[in-house]
Order: structure tokens, then C-alpha cells, then sequence
């Protein structure tokens, strides 16, 4: 089957978007989707003093490169998240969000062994969230320290129940290609 182009009012010609494109847009918003739908509602609240919990989200982000590609692992990540804390009312946090999403996908992506790349990803996620509420947020490097524990709680969880998922999908996958 191939493209028929066509001519748009300016006289330009158009191809439409091939079935890959199709199907990458719709991959995307998918998983942009289930990032935010896991990322705001889909939260275990931890037993500490301190509060925190472990959001799935992060889950999410962790294996958007086995479906995506850089790019648009990025933009997922990060604008599913942005919007999520728009949601939950933490708008404050939105700029450290684009940026800290955007390197944990980075490290996802580009960092192996897996269990590498996804564990930098957290760190990078637990230094940037605390650096920030040291900066802006509390102003306190007591403060910001005590959400370190339920980062590192949600940093076990997350890459633990990433692996898990990512070694699924890949046999998964493996199969669909035999």
C-alpha cells in the first residue's frame, strides 16, 4: 500500500503520516495518558512521620524507552507530569518537573545496564526534587532532607516494579517477533 499525496488549498503538496507515525502518535498519547493517570491518581501514601508517597508515575517514566523514542519519551514524561502537578495543585513544582523528568528519561534511555540506568534516573530524581525545595520550596535543608526517606522508599518500589515490568515486555515483545 503506499501514500497517495494530495494538494492542499495553497497548491502544496501533502503526504499523509505513514502507519509507523500513526501509530507512534498513538503509542504516545497513550502512554501520556497512563503517566498521568498514574502519576496523579494512582499514589500509595507511606507511613511516615514525614508523609510521602510512592507514585506510580514513576513507574511510567522509567519504561517509556522501551516503547518510545527519546524524544518522545521526553515530551511524554515530562508534559503528563507537569500537567499532573498542575492537577494536584502543586504548580510550583512544574519547571523542576520538566527538568527532572526529562533527565530521568535520559538516563533510562541512554544508561546500561538496565538496573543502571533506571537507578540513576531515581537519583537524579531524588537530588533535583531536594535541591529545588532547598532553593525555592522550604528554604531548608532540614526540611527538604526529610523527604528523602519516602524518595528512597518510592526509588526501591519504582525501579523494582520497573525491571519487573520491562522484563515482561521484553519477552513480550520477543515473541511477537518469532
Amino acid at each position: 500500500m503506499h501514500n497517495k499525496s494530495t494538494k492542499t488549498p495553497n497548491n502544496s503538496i501533502t503526504t499523509p503520516p505513514s502507519r509507523s507515525t500513526t501509530r507512534q502518535i498513538a503509542t504516545a498519547a497513550l502512554l501520556f495518558a497512563i503517566c498521568y493517570i498514574s502519576t496523579t491518581y494512582l499514589q500509595i501514601r507511606l507511613p511516615l512521620a514525614s508523609g510521602g508517597n510512592i507514585n506510580l508515575g514513576q513507574v511510567v517514566i522509567l519504561i517509556l524507552p522501551l516503547f518510545l523514542p527519546l524524544h518522545s519519551a521526553i515530551i511524554v514524561a515530562a508534559l503528563s507530569c507537569g500537567l499532573a502537578d498542575i492537577t494536584l495543585g502543586a504548580a510550583q513544582w512544574l519547571g523542576a518537573t520538566i527538568i527532572i523528568k526529562t533527565l530521568m528519561v535520559l538516563c533510562a534511555y541512554k544508561v546500561r545496564p538496565r538496573f543502571a540506568g533506571y537507578s540513576l534516573a531515581m537519583v537524579t530524581m531524588m537530588l533535583g526534587y531536594t535541591i529545588y525545595d532547598i532553593l525555592f520550596i522550604t528554604r531548608s535543608i532540614v526540611g527538604a532532607g526529610v523527604s528523602l526517606v519516602s524518595y528512597l522508599i518510592e526509588s526501591i518500589v519504582a525501579i523494582t516494579l520497573a525491571l519487573i515490568l520491562a522484563k515482561f515486555i521484553d519477552n513480550s515483545l520477543a515473541k511477537f517477533k518469532h
